[in-house]
């Protein structure tokens, strides 16, 4: 059967208004539109206000100083702190160290003796001790007492006690620490009462 002109014409004009619809489609909406359309709708649901908090996590804090470090939890430096007397620099002149505690002033001397040994002893006595001038100057090779005049040689420190002589600190009551001699705080606490009315005179 062949066509009829009429009926190629009809199909002319179809094929031409399905392109024209199909151009019309593509031309006002393509596709890219439903995607920019999506993309809006997901950038305005993932916007933060920059204002809002993102999460219930607690600022940090600067932290908190102990108030009990500024507090002073030292005991009195004047019960704690040893004598240290550095071997080096002790000679056959007496060196004097002097201490303090409560208040009351304390001293120390040391010596070098013949045999080259380092002698210590409380620059009082325990027989003027109580006098205000129960303490030694040295005189060449003698130690002399300010109160009753009498005279030790230096050889004697350390070695004579009990009587008017400076009151000698003996190996137990220091520690030999190599290049120092230690007399312990602890120590000199114990021996203040002889310095009670020292150089008071």
């Amino acid at each position: 059967m062949h066509s009829t002109p009429a009926f190629k014409k009809i199909f002319y004009y179809g094929a031409v208004v399905i392109a024209l619809i199909m151009i019309a489609k593509y031309t006002f909406y393509s596709p890219s539109d439903t995607a920019s359309v999506a993309n809006n709708n997901s950038s305005q649901s993932t916007t933060i206000n920059p204002d809002t908090k993102t999460d219930n996590k607690e600022p940090e804090s600067e932290p908190v100083a102990n108030n009990n470090s500024s507090q002073n939890t030292a005991t009195n430096p004047e019960t704690t702190t040893d004598i240290k007397i550095l071997k080096s620099e002790v000679t056959d002149t007496a060196k004097f160290y002097p201490y303090k505690i409560d208040g009351v002033n304390m001293e120390v001397l040391a010596i070098k003796a013949s045999d080259g040994t380092i002698r210590t002893a409380l620059n009082t006595c325990q027989i003027c001790f109580d006098s205000g001038r129960g303490y030694y100057v040295q005189d060449g090779d003698y130690l002399v007492c300010q109160n009753c005049g009498n005279r030790f040689n230096k050889d004697q420190v350390e070695i004579i006690k009990g009587g008017c002589n400076p009151i000698p600190v003996l190996e137990t009551a220091k520690q030999d620490a190599g290049d120092y001699i230690i007399i312990p705080g602890d120590y000199m606490t114990t021996q203040k009462d002889y310095f009670s009315n020292w150089q008071k005179a």
